[in-house]
């Protein structure tokens, strides 16, 4: 068997898992095998991330490879990038290392505004000296490139 089939399978027995107990921990009225149900639990629910990106990784590398590829077509001069300062009725998008970014609706951007940085303009040096490592531009929508 594939190791992708393997993981694929051992996902969706994770989950069946996780309905099983949580079903059979509601109707226990036993507190020690409540307790046991709820470590089980607990143990499925932190293998199943893993196990996800296991299944699915083909997928989701096909799934961010064409999302980024559709958008990086899409050129934005600098000059036009100014304009999307979330004022005026525009969006507010950030550059970042060479591609731009709709910060619009993110939680963190309340205003068009983080922690004193604007929207509309090219942030790659702020984003990399605060946010190295970590990986925050994929929950961000992909507009385009930077010209």
């Amino acid at each position: 068997m594939h190791e992708q089939e393997k993981a694929f399978l051992e996902f969706y027995q994770g989950i069946w898992e996780l309905n099983y107990y949580t079903s059979a921990m509601t109707y226990e009225p036993c507190p020690f095998r409540r307790r046991s149900f709820q470590q089980y639990i607990q143990r499925v629910s932190y293998k199943l991330p893993t196990l996800f990106n296991e299944a699915f990784s083909n997928q989701v590398q096909e799934c961010n490879t064409s999302r980024s590829t559709k958008a990086t077509q899409v050129v934005i001069p600098r000059q036009e990038l100014s304009k999307y300062n979330g004022k005026n009725g525009f969006s507010a998008y950030v550059a970042i290392n060479g591609i731009v970014y709709d910060v619009t609706n993110n939680p963190s951007w309340i205003n068009a505004s983080h922690f004193g940085l604007l929207a509309g303009k090219d942030l790659t040096q702020e984003y990399n000296s605060c946010h190295t490592g970590q990986s925050l531009l994929g929950r961000l929508s992909i507009v385009g490139k930077i010209e």
